[in-house]
């Protein structure tokens, strides 16, 4: 997933087309954060795949900061991890009143 992120959002800053990019998330959460289940599992596996997934998703939260179009993030249920990375540099936050934030 942050792969495919990183490919759309890089062909939508250079593409004349998009003007504007809207995050919703699917299902009951906005976004939840990453799979810890799936990082401890391949953590003992397979040595590269965490690295890469984090150092990923640590260049597409910088490359967010930068971003030259307007992000819109529509939130609901919980926001968390890698779903906050998303949204904290979206210039418009809309929540919902099922909107939840980790305490």
């Amino acid at each position: 997933m942050v792969r495919r992120l990183c490919d759309l959002y890089e062909s939508w800053e250079t593409s004349n087309e998009v003007k504007l990019i809207i995050l919703k998330g699917a299902g009951r959460a906005f976004c939840a954060g990453g799979d810890l289940r799936l990082f401890y599992k391949h953590g003992k596996q397979d040595e590269g795949l965490c690295p890469e997934v984090v150092y990923r998703k640590f260049w597409l939260d910088v490359h967010l900061h930068t971003y030259k179009k307007p992000m819109v993030a529509l939130l609901h249920g919980l926001v968390m991890g890698g779903g906050a990375g998303l949204m904290i540099p979206c210039r418009f936050k809309i929540a919902t009143e099922e909107t939840e934030k980790a305490t």
